[in-house]
């Protein structure tokens, strides 16, 4: 697949709505947390009117609990959306001198002008769409596009 015009603009308007897309994310993790410690808190009281009962079957809640709670962090890791392709990005050029660029660009929301400033327009150019061609690599690898 090539880093078309579409793709580019698709692409760059996810590392523009980062901070948005961060907090999402954010809030995301919290409720997850929120129904993990339920989960967590309910393993915590017994039930003891159930104990002894006239039923024939015999159910484990300890392994039906940790079940639930496993299968939350798998629904969780198995999310990968476009926070994760930007993070990802901004992390593939984490000790490089794009980084800078981009976190200026994207999250510091300095103009583009701003930038090319410090920086050679060809040379910006250049690293635009290497970073852009990183993310399109982790948009495919997460079935985005």
């Amino acid at each position: 697949m090539e880093l078309t015009r579409r793709f580019r603009k698709q692409l760059e308007w996810h590392f523009y709505n980062y901070k948005a897309e961060l907090a999402l994310y954010s809030e995301r993790l919290a409720k997850l947390n929120d129904r993990r410690n339920d989960i967590m808190d309910s393993m915590a009281s017994v039930n003891y009117a159930a104990v002894g009962g006239r039923g024939g079957s015999c159910s484990d809640t300890t392994a039906s609990r940790a079940m639930r709670l496993e299968s939350l962090d798998r629904m969780f890791d198995n999310r990968k959306d476009w926070f994760c392709v930007v993070r990802n990005t901004f992390n593939h050029f984490m000790f490089e001198h794009e980084a800078t660029i981009m976190l200026d660009l994207y999250v510091n929301g300095k103009k583009r002008s701003d930038v090319l400033k410090t920086i050679n327009e060809s040379t910006f150019w250049y690293w635009r769409d290497r970073w852009l061609g990183v993310a399109l690599m982790w948009a495919k690898k997460f079935d985005l596009i």
